[in-house]
């Protein structure tokens, strides 16, 4: 059986069953002292989660927002962001400074930096970033876990239509609307990064 007949979810729970560990959260969290460590990685690639024409400051930007924004649902702060790079040999120089830029900037504008990385030749633009963070424990935020008289926070107008939908029916779509694009790369990944902090 192909991947693509089985999906996601069902890709995961065959990863949990395995490994013996739960990998459906974003984010893992490790018991650390008084606090958690979190971890988080995320990978985009050209083909897949990158719009055409996408200049190359912006996706830098974007593949540390995902990851700064896992840490963020966590309720916590991030300590430092990793980027490994596959780039194709006959992409220009600049290319990777605008890249580097971007990335580093969205770093700073949450408080936060690059710590390191790797770079590698790659056939296609492959961008795989991962950041580590803190929270204390009475404030991190799980996926699991919610309970009668619960606060319920959507940012912004789409997340309110998921919920609202969920609420009336388990077996409602979660597809976006027709027309509306599918994969965005851009500075407002992170514009309500910080209100994951407690």
């Amino acid at each position: 059986m192909r991947l693509e007949h089985i999906g996601e979810r069902n890709a995961i729970k065959m990863i949990s069953e395995i490994t013996k560990t739960d990998v459906s959260d974003d984010c893992a969290v490790i018991p650390f002292g008084k606090k958690y460590f979190l971890f988080t990685t995320d990978m985009i690639n050209e083909e897949t989660h990158i719009p055409e024409n996408s200049k190359p400051y912006y996706i830098g930007w974007h593949v540390v927002a995902i990851n700064l924004s896992d840490i963020a649902a966590k309720g916590g702060k991030s300590l430092g962001v990793s980027v490994a790079l596959g780039l194709p040999e006959n992409y220009d120089a600049k290319f990777l400074k605008e890249l580097s830029k971007g990335m580093s900037d969205c770093a700073k504008k949450y408080n936060t930096k690059i710590v390191g990385g790797d770079t590698k030749e790659n056939n296609t633009l492959t961008l795989c970033g991962s950041a580590v963070g803190v929270v204390n424990r009475k404030n991190i935020m799980l996926r699991k876990g919610a309970k009668p008289g619960d606060v319920v926070c959507v940012r912004n107008t789409w997340c309110l239509i998921r919920w609202f939908a969920f609420k009336q029916s388990k077996k409602c779509s979660y597809d976006k609307p027709k027309g509306e694009r599918r994969h965005s790369t851009g500075r407002n990944k992170c514009c309500n990064l910080l209100h994951g902090y407690i």
